[in-house]
């Protein structure tokens, strides 16, 4: 059976351990884990930052696997807010 796609989306200011669980329990559980920054270019980014750094709560850094606009070109089975 092929594996379920979940999308997790985060922003600058998301909390790193409702992050980090929830990718941590999916994968666990077998599902296709990817996050998605929803930081866009102008949104506090200087030139040449990658979209996919955000930074977390607590000032961790976490640096998602695509941009949310590379994203919304794929088909997800679960997206999970």
């Amino acid at each position: 059976e092929e594996k379920k796609r979940v999308l997790v989306p985060i922003a600058n200011g998301s909390e790193e351990i409702e992050t980090a669980c929830i990718t941590d329990t999916l994968s666990r559980f077998g599902a296709h884990v990817m996050v998605a920054s929803v930081v866009v270019g102008g949104n506090g980014k200087k030139d040449g930052e990658d979209e996919r750094m955000c930074t977390m709560s607590r000032g961790m850094k976490i640096m998602a696997n695509i941009t949310i606009e590379e994203a919304s070109k794929q088909t997800w089975d679960l997206i999970a807010l």
